[in-house]
């Protein structure tokens, strides 16, 4: 009787084949988490798109106004949150980029993106007379003026997604901008949309943000 010889692995061999799996998934796996990133980037920039849409609708349906950053009926949340619903009706999913998911999972105010604070006089008096409405004709530059960012701080307490030039000045918010591959996406007030890599103390960005002179 013929004995076949066994063709079990042998301790070494099996670590070895771990080890190998290990490095292969080294090597991978950034790959392939920058491939997915790539991915929700597209998806976000839709968003953005979309959300561009909605604003026109709203300028088309209130003489030309922009959706304000917020209403006299509250100093803290994104009042334009509710406008654009309306108008998004069952497509509100578009208020939500992937990659601004708070580590448990949770969406903070029902936003992943964040308002320019300057569309309407979130530094001035809530009282129907100082509030600062803005039209989109009006204002110089629209095609360099953020509207709104894929950003958001899990640190906040308080339901406030809006975003002044702070953002584009401190460095530790470039952390919390750069969700995609280093970037964040970005809608303008002219509807065009881009990527965006942050850098502290961008000059330019904290004055495209401001509206003063609009």
């Amino acid at each position: 009787m013929k004995h076949h010889p066994q063709s079990n692995f042998t301790l070494i061999e099996l670590l070895v084949v771990i080890a190998i799996i290990a490095i292969l998934a080294a090597i991978l796996l950034p790959a392939l988490n920058s491939a997915r990133e790539r991915g929700r980037t597209a998806n976000c920039i839709s968003n953005l798109k979309q959300l561009g849409n909605v604003s026109l609708m709203y300028c088309n349906d209130n003489d030309d106004y922009l959706i304000p950053a917020k209403g006299m009926e509250s100093n803290w949340t994104w009042w334009s949150l509710n406008r654009m619903r309306y108008y998004l009706g069952e497509n509100s999913q578009v208020l939500i980029c992937n990659s601004g998911l708070r580590p448990d999972g949770q969406v903070f105010a029902g936003t992943t993106y964040s308002y320019n604070v300057y569309i309407a006089g979130w530094y001035a008096s809530v009282s129907a007379e100082t509030m600062v409405y803005r039209k989109l004709t009006k204002i110089s530059r629209p095609s360099e003026r953020p509207q709104i960012v894929c950003y958001s701080n899990h640190a906040q307490t308080s339901a406030y997604p809006l975003f002044d030039e702070w953002v584009f000045r401190e460095p530790k918010n470039a952390v919390s901008l750069a969700r995609h591959n280093g970037q964040t996406s970005i809608l303008y007030v002219g509807g065009n949309c881009n990527n965006y890599t942050p850098i502290p103390y961008d000059s330019k960005m904290t004055t495209d943000v401001r509206l003063y002179n609009d």
